[in-house]
């Protein structure tokens, strides 16, 4: 019965998280990679876990670090973070960059999926509506400060990329998409891609993704939970 009760208690928890939606802010303060962030480069033989010199990825002190070494030797890789876990619906994903230590590099923020990818790239020369396997993208002719803030929301099947300059009180789209490209499983990358500078530092923070609240048929699901447990006690 103990196994019964604690099988019921677990799975409340997961209806408790259900109906209170999911706020998840990555922890850049510890020297530690946040744990649901996983280290990636993107290289020649495809996507790998990890990073390798002259690549790093440091955390600490509210940011986390996405560099490469002084070194004359072009590197072909795009090293970056990816979110561990899939995001099925809606929600609403902000992270701040500092690329003033970046050289003539860029840096990205993304959402991919089994369809591509869709995000910004930014850098001394621009910022770009980036895209991969999905329509539009190209240079925005906007002109990037050194810190920014990119937003990107999904709401059914419309995503939504905003952006904030350093200075700027609210946020100001860049682009739209919708349509069925845009739904199924998605995750969020920041990375580093000044794959051809000699050295380059990009500091991210403040990275977080907000989902929002269920429909109150998981308020439903909730009660019934409640009413597994108090069953599973009595039984007891």
């Amino acid at each position: 019965m103990a196994i019964r009760l604690s099988s019921v208690l677990l799975s409340l928890g997961f209806l408790a998280t259900q109906a209170s939606g999911a706020n998840y802010t990555a922890d850049f303060n510890s020297a530690t990679l946040d744990i649901g962030l996983s280290a990636v480069t993107l290289g020649g033989g495809g996507l790998t876990s990890g990073v390798a010199a002259p690549w790093s990825i440091t955390s600490g002190g509210g940011y986390l670090t996405i560099a490469k070494s002084m070194t004359n030797t072009p590197n072909d890789d795009v090293v970056g973070v990816d979110t561990n876990v899939a995001i099925a619906g809606s929600f609403v994903a902000t992270v701040t960059v500092d690329w003033s230590r970046n050289a003539n590099g860029w840096g990205g923020f993304y959402m991919g999926s089994s369809t591509g990818a869709s995000g910004f790239g930014f850098g001394t020369n621009g910022l770009w509506d980036s895209v991969f396997g999905f329509p539009g993208g190209g240079i925005s002719g906007i002109t990037p400060t050194s810190v920014m803030t990119f937003q990107i929301s999904r709401t059914g099947d419309t995503l939504i990329k905003s952006y904030k300059l350093d200075g700027d009180a609210s946020f100001t789209v860049l682009s739209s998409l919708s349509g069925n490209m845009v739904l199924g499983n998605a995750y969020l990358e920041l990375d580093n891609s000044s794959n051809i500078e000699p050295g380059t530092s990009l500091r991210f923070s403040n990275f977080s993704i907000q989902t929002p609240v269920p429909e109150p048929a998981a308020y439903s699901l909730l009660l019934a939970g409640l009413g597994c447990l108090a069953l599973a006690r009595r039984r007891l």
